[in-house]
């Protein structure tokens, strides 16, 4: 099995983990229901937290843990207003 994998996902919704981290619950085509951390998040400068928010799509490399995913790198395809309208 690879380490890292990547996959197509919408949030659709997230739980404070800690100080700056957060679990955040998604759904693939390709793997269904997903649970995985995005570390560092809730701060300030993080590339990651807007691409984080509930109800936006994204293109999102995992990295393989031993209980949940950690999320290594996310790139936006539909926002959150995009989404609103097709569904």
């Amino acid at each position: 099995m690879d380490k890292n994998y990547t996959t197509d996902a919408i949030n659709l919704r997230s739980y404070d983990l800690s100080d700056a981290d957060k679990i955040v619950v998604m759904y693939s085509k390709d793997t269904g229901l997903l649970r995985s951390v995005a570390k560092g998040v809730k701060r300030p400068k993080s590339k990651l937290g807007a691409r984080m928010d509930s109800l936006v799509a994204n293109t999102l490399q995992f990295s393989r843990g031993r209980n949940l995913d950690t999320v290594c790198q996310a790139q936006t395809k539909l926002l959150k207003q995009t989404v609103k309208r097709i569904f």
